[in-house]
């Protein structure tokens, strides 16, 4: 086996803006149903939540700051505040607002499940335990539940029980079809060498989000790893078609082309991959191993050389 690798998913804890968004909406349909015209707060709730939406949670965080400005102890938009925090990973920002926010709404489901993710990310994993319990009991409908039964997924994955990790992803998945949970199970039960599970969960995903580019790359890494190469050749080409920026899937598929001995393919796509992304170290691994295959030891010798002080800069 040739020792290029795959850019595995390791970890999540970046789902939490699911229950961000659906209770930024619920603001927003609350208040556009009885007025034609937002109020320059309500507005902000509404470029806040679009924030979110576009992946853009330090934008957000600062206008619910904003928001904070006209009402300093609001503990909704200090819960609010805190999430963006969270997933634009200030953490210490974020367990600021919301113990602030619990302090206030002890019995409110968003900040105690944003409490355990951050307590989940932290390590302290009792510590999440309690939050994400108490969140479940909280949670009002089977989309909250989902998304909590996922956390708790993801903080079994987190302590290494990856079989408990597919358990609390399968319940999650009762509740409700989610892109994350489906996501995160077949990345556990490639851990557990799962593949045909793994497999099958992320081409329900593919059906559920045709148009998403991760679900086939991800399929595509699962199908590498179980020796499906053309099949996983596929994944990667469909993938990129959808986001031909993508620096990672070019390195990938380069990985695949490798497994088949194409090398001349690999070290195309691995070049790829680093005129998009100059920084990106395994790129550089892989094309000096398929340098070497083909006879090409200068050129092995020189990746290996911009790997090193690509490292020793990003290190320094």
């Amino acid at each position: 086996m040739i020792a290029f690798l795959y850019h595995l998913r390791r970890g999540f804890l970046r789902g939490g803006c699911l229950v961000l968004v659906a209770a930024f909406f619920l603001w927003m349909s609350a208040w556009t149903a009885s007025a034609e015209e937002l109020s320059p707060t309500e507005q902000k709730w509404v470029d806040a939540g679009a924030a979110i939406s576009a992946g853009r949670p330090d934008v957000a965080a600062g206008i619910y700051g904003e928001l904070l400005e006209e009402d300093p102890d609001n503990a909704e938009i200090l819960s609010f505040r805190g999430a963006a925090y969270y997933e634009a990973g200030q953490m210490d920002k974020a367990e600021e607002d919301l113990m602030r926010a619990l302090e206030s709404i002890p019995d409110a489901m968003h900040p105690n499940y944003y409490m355990g993710m951050l307590k989940s990310r932290q390590g302290d994993f009792s510590g999440a335990d309690g939050y994400l319990e108490k969140a479940l009991a909280l949670a009002k409908d089977n989309s909250e539940k989902s998304a909590v039964l996922d956390a708790m997924g993801q903080e079994a994955f987190l302590e290494g029980d990856y079989q408990r990790a597919v358990e609390q992803f399968s319940a999650a998945i009762e509740e409700q079809e989610s892109y994350d949970a489906y996501l995160h199970r077949a990345i556990a039960w490639m851990k557990q060498d799962s593949g045909s599970e793994a497999e099958a969960d992320l081409s329900r995903l593919t059906e559920l989000y045709p148009d998403v580019a991760e679900p086939y790359h991800q399929r595509g890494i699962c199908r590498g790893i179980m020796g499906k190469y053309n099949a996983a050749l596929e994944d990667f080409t469909k993938a990129i078609e959808m986001e031909p920026k993508n620096a990672v899937l070019y390195c990938d598929r380069g990985y695949t082309y490798a497994c088949k001995k194409n090398f001349p393919a690999a070290v195309e796509d691995y070049t790829r991959a680093l005129e998009l992304d100059p920084r990106l170290r395994l790129a550089y691994a892989n094309r000096a191993l398929a340098y070497e295959r083909m006879k090409k030891k200068d050129l092995a010798a020189m990746d290996r050389e911009l790997l090193e002080k690509l490292m020793e800069f990003e290190e320094g």
